[in-house]
């Protein structure tokens, strides 16, 4: 979700000496949120609330560290303590996202396997669509999800390409690199950022794998524009978050279909009509010269 400087994976520890505009810092006072599911692969937080402010992540875009806290610090949102900051200015940045939009944002239930976080994010994905045009949200999402279709839509997509080529790391084996830099940070020849606790890889947690594999998966958005219809927070002001997102854009689809399949017809049966009065005349008694054009 976001190019840190703490991330260990392949994709990102080649990238750890780049700056990053933005960290997401734990305040003191902080402790786990009871909304976090330390099980989760995803899952990250400090056992002890820290003595002075902490940064434990990075990155390019403040909107994608706001959804990285939703999705492995604070699935809730309610933690006070958790923050995210200019990392030039020192300054906390605000999310300006509508408050009222992200308080019906899909919340990140406990238990899940692969196939559930999946659904998840696709729940998250058709939510985002009632935020409004040029919001990141969605592209972020799109990003995580694998459906997007430009590896450079993000500040972070962008930025790791961009660095990528300019160090030219593709002359280098990607996996040979990752293992020389952990072994010697284990050495302590080099440092690496310090790193929060993290829950355990997928396959750890036997049960839940098994409980997941009979999960049915939802559908990409992307790939079934035809079938949905974008959703609004007006469709919710009155019911409230719905159980599915995914569901109520197809339901919505569906009625905006079906609407239009109607006034076809009712279209169809007014042309019809005209067709008919047309062939059997107007109504006047009597021919109409054929001396006289009516045009």
């Amino acid at each position: 979700m976001a190019f840190s400087s703490f991330s260990r994976s392949v994709d990102d520890i080649w990238g750890r000496h780049i700056k990053r505009p933005y960290w997401i810092v734990l305040m003191p006072g902080y402790t786990p949120p009871a909304s976090l599911d330390k099980q989760d692969k995803d899952a990250m937080w400090l056992p002890t609330s820290p003595k002075d402010p902490r940064v434990v992540w990075d990155g390019f875009c403040a909107t994608a560290l706001f959804e990285l806290i939703r999705e492995s610090l604070d699935p809730a949102g309610t933690s006070p303590y958790i923050k995210v900051v200019n990392a030039e200015t020192k300054k906390i940045v605000e999310d300006l996202r509508d408050p009222e939009i992200m308080a019906m944002r899909p919340i990140r239930a406990k238990g899940l396997g692969p196939r559930g976080v999946y659904n998840h994010l696709v729940e998250v994905l058709y939510w985002a669509e009632m935020l409004p045009s040029g919001d990141r949200t969605r592209t972020i999402i799109q990003d995580i999800l694998g459906d997007r279709k430009d590896a450079t839509a993000t500040e972070d997509g962008y930025t790791r390409s961009r660095a990528f080529m300019d160090e030219k790391r593709q002359d280098h084996d990607p996996w040979e690199y990752q293992e020389d830099v952990l072994r010697r940070a284990e050495a302590d020849e080099i440092k690496l950022r310090p790193l929060c606790m993290f829950g355990p890889a997928i396959g750890a947690d036997r049960d839940r794998l098994i409980r997941d594999k009979d999960v049915p998966l939802l559908a990409l958005a992307d790939k079934y524009t035809l079938s949905h219809d974008p959703l609004k927070i007006e469709d919710f002001r009155a019911t409230g978050r719905p159980e599915s997102y995914y569901r109520a854009a197809a339901e919505k689809g569906r009625r905006r279909r079906e609407e239009e399949r109607k006034i076809a017809a009712a279209t169809l049966r007014q042309v019809e009509d005209i067709d008919d009065r047309e062939r059997h005349g107007s109504g006047s008694s009597g021919p109409v010269s054929k001396d006289k054009n009516p045009f």
